[in-house]
């Protein structure tokens, strides 16, 4: 309550975050994909995809990191538009989700 005075309180999250997991996915199209269809087959309740690298990669000295330019990857996902709808039609009602810092 004390906090509430100084800082809003946080809005509840949608219901459809309780209709099944959030999965964070990665490595391009046909790797979400083949992820999804295994997901489907195992009979896995998904309520969302998270994808991190939808922006693509870069090698960096730490590692892969993320390439923060606010468009989607033309080399994991070239073409996004017919991703999501695949994405769709293996899991209908899934939210596709990306990851902005």
């Amino acid at each position: 309550e004390g906090v509430s005075r100084h800082a809003p309180r946080q809005r509840p999250l949608p219901d459809w975050v309780g209709q099944g997991l959030l999965v964070e996915l990665g490595g391009g199209a046909a790797a979400v994909l083949a992820e999804v269809v295994e997901l489907r087959r195992a009979k896995v309740a998904v309520a969302a995809v998270v994808l991190r690298d939808w922006s693509g990669q870069a090698e960096t000295s730490f590692g892969p990191e993320t390439v923060w330019d606010w468009e989607p990857s033309r080399t994991l996902y070239p073409d996004w538009s017919g991703f999501a709808a695949a994405l769709r039609a293996q899991l209908p009602g899934v939210r596709l989700l990306v990851y902005f810092s």
